[in-house]
């Protein structure tokens, strides 16, 4: 049976839990926080590390433009097939 989570700081345990999972099977994780109501400490501990390359935060939608060079870069150059996997790391859409 699927646990569901009952309040947010159960559900950040939660995340965080499943990420490290992900990384522990070789899965690169990248973690984009929009707003103030997930915290620094939450984004990083899903993301891979360092922070600075795996973890961003914006405060709006409007705002993922900003930092799209940025993760798009990093995702490209991130270990593994990324950049077979990604259309834009290959100069493509």
């Amino acid at each position: 049976m699927p646990r569901v989570p009952t309040d947010l700081n159960e559900a950040r345990r939660l995340t965080i839990a499943e990420s490290d999972a992900a990384r522990a099977n070789g899965i690169t994780m990248f973690a984009i926080g929009i707003g103030p109501e997930i915290t620094p400490q939450v984004l990083n501990g899903i993301a891979n590390q360092p922070p600075s390359q795996y973890s961003f935060q914006v405060d709006q939608f409007e705002e993922l433009e900003n930092i799209l060079n940025t993760v798009s870069t990093a995702a490209c150059s991130s270990p593994g097939e990324a950049g077979q996997l990604f259309p834009f790391c290959m100069g493509g859409v």
